[in-house]
C-alpha cells in the first residue's frame, strides 16, 4: 500500500471523492476509516463519519451533502439526528447548527426536501406529509429573516434565494400560508396533513412563537471560528474567582459555587 504525507501525518494513499471535498485535517480521519477492510463504505457509515468528525469545514460539508448524487448520504445524515418526537422547528434548528448550506437555491431545496422526508418518516404518528414539512421548514427560514432583519446572519441569503413575500411577519399570515399550502396539496390528491385543522394551526402557532423568540442560525465554518466564551467561577458571596472542584464525593456536598456566563451563547 502506498502512503503519503497529510498534515504532518503519514496516511494511506487512497483515492476517494471525500478528499476533494474537505480541505482540512479531517481528510486523514476519512481516509483511515475507508482503509479499514472490515468497514463497508455505505451511506450510513459515511453519514456517521460526517457527524462525528467535528473538525470538518462546514462550508465544504454543505455543498457535499446537497449534491444531487449524494441524496442517500444526506438522508442518512439527517436520519442520524434522531428527529422522532422532536418538534419541526426544533429539528430544523438542530440540523442547521451542523452545516452551512451553499448560496444555491437548488442545494437549499435539496436539503429542505430531504429534511421533510426524514422528519415525516421519523414522526408518522403526527400525520404530516414530507411535502408539507418541507414547505413548513422553508417558511420558517424566511420568517426568521423577516422577524430579525435588523441583524446580520448567514441565513439571510437562504431567505433571499427562497424569495417569499415580506408580509409574512405575523402569526396569522404564517399560519395561513402553511394552511393554504396544505389545501393546495390536498387539491392535487396529495394531502399534506391527516390531523385536524385546529391541531395543525396550534402546531404552526408554536413554530411561529419559537422563530419569533430566537432566529435560525447555521453552523460556524469550523470549530476555530466559534467565539470563545470565558466561564468564571466565584465563591458564594464573594468577588474573587475560585477554581472549580477537582472532584466530588458520594453523599458529600461540595463547596457552593456560582457559574456566570458573560453573555448568552
Amino acid at each position: 500500500m502506498k502512503f503519503e504525507e497529510s498534515k504532518a501525518e503519514r496516511v494511506p494513499k487512497l483515492p476517494i471523492t471525500l478528499k476533494k471535498s474537505f480541505l482540512t485535517k479531517s481528510v486523514v480521519e476519512i481516509k483511515n476509516l475507508c482503509c479499514n477492510p472490515d468497514l463497508k463504505q455505505t451511506e450510513s457509515v459515511i453519514a456517521k463519519l460526517l457527524i462525528t468528525t467535528a473538525s470538518l469545514d462546514r462550508r465544504q460539508l454543505g455543498p457535499y451533502l446537497t449534491d444531487p448524487d449524494r441524496t442517500r448520504i444526506l438522508n442518512n445524515y439527517l436520519d442520524k439526528f434522531n428527529l422522532a418526537y422532536i418538534r419541526i422547528e426544533d429539528s430544523l434548528r438542530l440540523v442547521l447548527l451542523s452545516v452551512r448550506l451553499p448560496a444555491n437555491p437548488l442545494a437549499t431545496k435539496c436539503f429542505l426536501t430531504e429534511f421533510g422526508v426524514v422528519w415525516s418518516s421519523s414522526n408518522p404518528q403526527v400525520g404530516l406529509s414530507a411535502a408539507l414539512v418541507t414547505r413548513w421548514a422553508t417558511g420558517m427560514i424566511v420568517l426568521s429573516e423577516h422577524l430579525h432583519d435588523s441583524l446580520t446572519d448567514s441565513m439571510r441569503y437562504l431567505a433571499g434565494f427562497i424569495g417569499f413575500p415580506n408580509e409574512i411577519k405575523t402569526k396569522a399570515a404564517f399560519v395561513e400560508m402553511i394552511v393554504q399550502a396544505e389545501k393546495a396539496l390536498t387539491a392535487k390528491g396529495n394531502p399534506g396533513a391527516t390531523l385536524p385543522l385546529e391541531k395543525l394551526e396550534a402546531m404552526l402557532k408554536k413554530s411561529f412563537q419559537s422563530i419569533q423568540r430566537d432566529r435560525l442560525i447555521q453552523a460556524c465554518a469550523n470549530a476555530n471560528d466559534a467565539d470563545k466564551i470565558e466561564i468564571f467561577a466565584k465563591e458564594e458571596g464573594g468577588s474573587q474567582s475560585s477554581k472549580l472542584p477537582s472532584h466530588i464525593l458520594y453523599q458529600t456536598p461540595s463547596d457552593l459555587i456560582t457559574v456566570k456566563l458573560p453573555q448568552p451563547n
